[in-house]
């Protein structure tokens, strides 16, 4: 099993060996998990199923290029707040072109 980063998983999930889970997604409570679950994509049920996704196809690649939770801490508290809002395009391109070097 691999658990990609800024995952939620709900209270009593379950998730079967071997399953991946990608980055930024959400396992809703009680779910059981027996497939691999994609960067930001929100799953439920028993057996879980794919509900939503978080965001558009091109916010997701934005916030994978980002990778905001490989930054330093201070890096990361510098940019709390911009991280805490609903991520727009133009902010995930500023942060990029900011923080990767």
């Amino acid at each position: 099993m691999i658990i990609g980063n800024d995952v939620w998983i709900g209270s009593g999930a379950t998730i079967m060996s071997g399953v991946h889970i990608g980055d930024g997604a959400v396992i809703a409570a009680n779910s059981c998990v027996v497939k691999n679950v994609s960067a930001y994509e929100i799953v439920g049920g028993n057996p879980s199923r794919h509900i939503k996704m978080r965001f558009d196809d091109e916010t997701i690649n934005l916030l994978l290029n980002l990778h905001w939770w490989d930054l330093s801490l201070n890096e990361i508290k510098s940019m709390v707040h911009d991280l805490s809002s609903k991520p727009t395009h133009e902010l995930l391109k500023k942060l990029i072109l900011k923080y990767k070097k």
